[in-house]
């Protein structure tokens, strides 16, 4: 593995593996005290080696260190289990906002790989906002009916499983919509 894909790795993935870890050895108090020591790590782990913050990795940052913080200070595993709700539902509210604004925030972070027209941007930005109140839903659902184990896999591995097929699934959509030059074949 060359020295740039670690630091991606670790950047991008450490937290998640701190997380499951101090999970593992600790419960969820000791998973809380790792990922809120591990995340500001990995932020400027990243940091340091590209000179740019990134801008997901930045909010997810501060959403763990707030409900991360107030889990430890009150010995309350309620907020860290909050976390992934609320984060989904600023996600949602937030690309909601764009498109009330006519911004095309799902463009402006995904426009560099791929070419859709603005009606298709929109289109996926509402479909979007449906996965992120769906990933909220999904949240609560888990932390308030299953133990702790069964909450921390669907976090750490469902969640990220469920954004993945909402991707896979939008292929045709993508195929569909996808600007091409008229020298390139569609694919």
């Amino acid at each position: 593995m060359t020295k740039e894909k670690l630091i991606y790795a670790l950047s991008h993935f450490g937290p998640a593996v701190g997380f499951l870890i101090g999970f593992h050895l600790g419960g969820l108090m000791a998973a809380t005290l790792t990922v809120v020591i591990v995340t500001p790590i990995a932020l400027l782990l990243h940091y340091s080696h590209y000179r740019k913050w990134p801008l997901l990795p930045a909010i997810t940052c501060a959403f763990v260190l707030v409900f991360g913080g107030l889990t430890l200070a009150f010995n309350d595993p309620l907020f860290i289990k909050m976390r992934p709700t609320v984060v989904n539902l600023v996600f949602a509210l937030t690309l909601a906002i764009g498109l009330a604004a006519d911004r095309l925030w799902v463009k402006q972070a995904l426009g560099h790989q791929f070419n859709l027209p603005d009606n298709a941007w929109k289109m996926l930005t509402w479909r979007m906002v449906g996965m992120f109140v769906m990933l909220a839903c999904v949240n609560e659902i888990a932390w308030r009916h299953t133990p702790d184990n069964v909450w921390v896999n669907i976090k750490l591995f469902g969640l990220p499983t469920l954004i993945m097929l909402f991707f896979l699934a939008h292929l045709p959509f993508f195929q569909k919509y996808m600007i091409v030059p008229d020298n390139q074949p569609k694919s």
